[in-house]
């Protein structure tokens, strides 16, 4: 066998080994004991999804096409505490769950209709009903047609 032939030969080899078996990984669990994905969830087939905000998130950074498909187009109501309350240039009120301060952070992003006035404010826990419309910018969820429910519904 020729030098060069050899040398290619060697080279094959010494990859092949190197690369041993293919091996998978997980996420690695986080600090505080949990678990890497969240646990799944039952959702019912028809009514109302009831879901904390961090849920919600937790299923879009999961698996974001299974989540969208999951709740995309049905009535949610989302429990979590308020990040950021902003209007839109078109005057719609949007409430925001989740993570705020980094672009594209993990969010759900609750619209109300421009009339409307949420009257709810950064750091208050509430519950928003809406139709959820699926994934948004970043990750998580935006949410239209909301309403805030009143505490203990």
């Amino acid at each position: 066998m020729s030098v060069p032939i050899r040398l290619v030969l060697l080279l094959l080899l010494t990859a092949a080994i190197s690369c041993g078996p293919s091996v998978t990984t997980q996420k690695p669990a986080p600090k505080d004991g949990g678990s890497a994905r969240p646990t799944p969830m039952t959702i019912p087939a028809t009514g109302v999804i009831r879901i904390s905000a961090n849920d919600l998130i937790a299923q879009f950074q999961a698996d974001e096409n299974a989540a969208d498909r999951a709740f995309r187009d049905r009535t949610v109501e989302v429990t979590g505490k308020v990040v950021h309350v902003e209007k839109t240039k078109t005057g719609e009120p949007v409430v925001r769950f989740g993570e705020i301060g980094r672009v594209l952070s993990p969010h759900v992003e609750c619209y109300f209709q421009a009339k409307d006035n949420p009257g709810v404010s950064v750091g208050q826990t509430c519950v928003i009903r809406g139709r959820c419309m699926g994934k948004s910018m970043g990750v998580g969820a935006w949410i239209k047609e909301c309403a805030v429910l009143p505490a203990g519904k």
